[in-house]
């Protein structure tokens, strides 16, 4: 599907999303899967108007005849916990996280191509190999890699690379994401890998950054 307007319903700042159908292979900012979950989710994180409340919100995708063909509840933002802010976690536990760490499970079904103990530079390698392999993926709201999908958006990006790279289970919701791993989900000495959502006049999304000192 793909997104023709949003606007907020004021009885009950439900955020309405208008959609029509889109020819096979749409993508960009306005392709979106409309069934799955994480696709109303995470568009509306990333495009949440000023004008919605800051508490639970619905979101609903409607045709152009004004029919439901969509529905998701979303959480509040949360402030990331202590224990994953990445300020905060280093403060308390030193350069060092646990592994893994907090926030993530590992995959027992998953060979990654970095197993749990390997050194910091073969990590970061790695996640830059995952992440690379996936360049030219367009972007479509709710799409999954893992489920052989042509593309994805943000949060399901940063969940297939850290789970192929790394073995680790992460959320792909944007807002799970901040909420449950926040920053910290690895430091690797010199190099530090982030997983982190912004928000810039609510809006939210995720990304791998990278950073060599």
């Amino acid at each position: 599907m793909r997104v023709l307007a949003t606007h907020v319903d004021v009885s009950d700042h439900s955020l309405v999303l208008v959609v029509s159908p889109a020819a096979v292979g749409d993508h960009g900012d306005g392709a979106i899967d409309v069934w799955h979950r994480e696709g109303l989710a995470n568009y509306a994180h990333a495009h949440r108007p000023k004008d919605t409340k800051a508490t639970a919100m619905r979101i609903l995708a409607v045709d152009q005849a004004g029919h439901i063909v969509g529905a998701a509840n979303v959480g509040e933002p949360q402030r990331v916990a202590a224990d994953v802010d990445d300020e905060s976690a280093e403060l308390s536990l030193g350069q060092s996280l646990p592994l893994p760490p907090p926030g993530t499970t590992l995959d027992p079904q998953l060979q990654p191509m970095a197993a749990v103990s390997a050194p910091d530079a073969a990590k970061t390698s790695a996640i830059i190999n995952a992440a690379e392999a996936q360049i030219g993926k367009p972007l479509v709201w709710g799409a999954n890699l893992e489920a052989g999908e042509a593309g994805c958006d943000p949060a399901t990006f940063v969940a297939y690379v850290y789970r192929h790279a790394l073995g680790y289970i992460l959320p792909d919701d944007l807002m799970q994401l901040w909420d449950t791993v926040g920053v910290s989900v690895l430091r690797c000495g010199t190099c530090t890998l982030a997983i982190s959502s912004s928000s810039t006049m609510g809006q939210w999304w995720a990304f791998i950054a990278v950073a060599i000192r």
